[in-house]
């Protein structure tokens, strides 16, 4: 360009100017069809765009629809499970219908249909049966014959026993109403040993009551109910109570116990005995005094020891003691046996005599036979042996010889 401006251009400068121009050209249409290869992807970029925006547009509608179709399902189910508990009402009221009129039919009212003024209440009282130890410690004395559950009159003069398989069939509405298949006692008609402890009837007790023997294992304890405890063990005992600092009605740190009877743990606290851990409980039901409880007894200390050392013995031979008051003075009056013989019968020992007397005699004879039978044997060897040695080389064996061998075949 400069040679061109002072005039000094020669023909060779022009035509490279020129190519370099032209080189120039090819280079900017090159440029121009990149552009616009460019354009056209970034066109089809944005047409992959629109369509995924479509297509998550579309997928935004289903969702929705899902959801709504999840919601109706919901609302279906819990529209099931309304249906569901109104159909298990209507049998429960059918089921308590059929009740009242079935009572209606035997010629009783039923009071959920009609209440009366004034109903005869029962008192049910729930039977648990503690093993109360002996002096020496290895037995522990317990009532068998008790129901589970026993229901009395307020006047003390019906009562009913009841087990547990017949108290489930017991519902709960406003009052508890059960369906029993036995009729109600009356009291001093029927020997019971439930009654008599009730009453506190010691000579009907005595007659009635089963009391069983056990081996001791160590204290038992049972919940009554309400944070109470009833406890049996061998002694008196201490129990230790652990609260809350903030309480404003603190219960004695320590508490003698003794060796049977029931304690109650206040709410929030903990109770300790050498024995047991009873934990905190804050929820507690109205207070029900429970009935004094009964334990067995023997009049007499010493007869119980005697009883004891009776079964002892007895565990030796594997029975079951289980008796009354009246059979346990019966086996106390009996003189206790110091050595337990086994006798065996004499005509044991005479068939033992006999059946070894002829195993005796059995081997006897069959050793007698191996022995005469070993010397047979013997005996015929040894005439082989003989007749064989004096043989001469090449000579055929006599006949005799073949003859001993096969007799000596046949005796084997």
């Amino acid at each position: 360009m400069l040679k061109w401006l002072f005039g000094v251009t020669t023909h060779a400068d022009l035509l490279n100017l020129n190519n370099k121009i032209e080189t120039m050209g090819k280079q900017n249409r090159e440029v121009v069809h990149v552009l616009d290869k460019h354009a056209s992807i970034v066109n089809e970029t944005l047409q992959l765009t629109r369509e995924n925006l479509v297509l998550l547009q579309d997928l935004q509608q289903q969702s929705t629809i899902l959801n709504k179709r999840e919601q109706y399902f919901e609302e279906l189910d819990a529209t099931f499970d309304t249906i569901e508990h109104v159909i298990r009402w209507l049998q429960q009221q059918i089921k308590d219908w059929e009740i009242g009129l079935s009572t209606l039919a035997s010629g009783h009212i039923f009071p959920q249909m009609f209440p009366p003024t004034e109903l005869q209440r029962f008192n049910l009282y729930q039977i648990i049966k503690l093993s109360k130890p002996t002096a020496n410690g290895t037995h522990g004395v317990r009532f068998t014959n008790l129901p589970e559950y026993l229901a009395v009159s307020p006047d003390l003069d019906t009562f009913i026993e009841l087990s547990d398989l017949e108290m489930l069939n017991c519902r709960q509405l406003d009052k508890q109403l059960c369906k029993f298949h036995t009729g109600f006692s009356k009291r001093g008609k029927k020997k019971s040993c439930a009654i008599s402890l009730f009453t506190k009837d010691e000579t009907q007790a005595n007659a009635c009551c089963q009391t069983q023997f056990t081996q001791y294992n160590g204290p038992e304890i049972a919940n009554l109910g309400q944070n109470r405890w009833a406890f049996s063990t061998s002694g008196p005992h201490d129990v230790v109570f652990s609260c809350p600092p903030d309480r404003k009605h603190l219960p004695p740190q320590r508490l003698q116990l003794p060796a049977i009877g029931y304690f109650e743990v206040p709410p929030g606290c903990t109770a300790r005995t050498e024995d047991w851990i009873f934990l905190q409980v804050w929820r507690v039901a109205p207070r029900q005094p429970p009935y004094q409880l009964k334990c067995p007894t023997l009049r007499n200390s010493d007869k119980t020891l005697q009883v004891s050392k009776h079964l002892l013995q007895q565990e030796k031979l594997q029975s079951i003691a289980a008796m009354t008051h009246n059979q346990i003075l019966k086996l106390l009056d009996s003189p206790l046996s110091t050595n337990c013989s086994n006798a065996t019968y004499p005509f044991e020992w005479i068939v033992a005599f006999i059946f070894t007397s002829l195993a005796i005699g059995g081997l006897a004879g069959f050793t007698l036979r191996l022995a005469q039978r070993l010397n047979n044997h013997l005996k015929n060897n040894m005439g082989i042996y003989e007749t064989t040695d004096y043989h001469p080389r090449g000579r055929k064996s006599d006949t005799a010889g073949e003859t001993l061998i096969h007799s000596h075949d046949v005796e084997l």
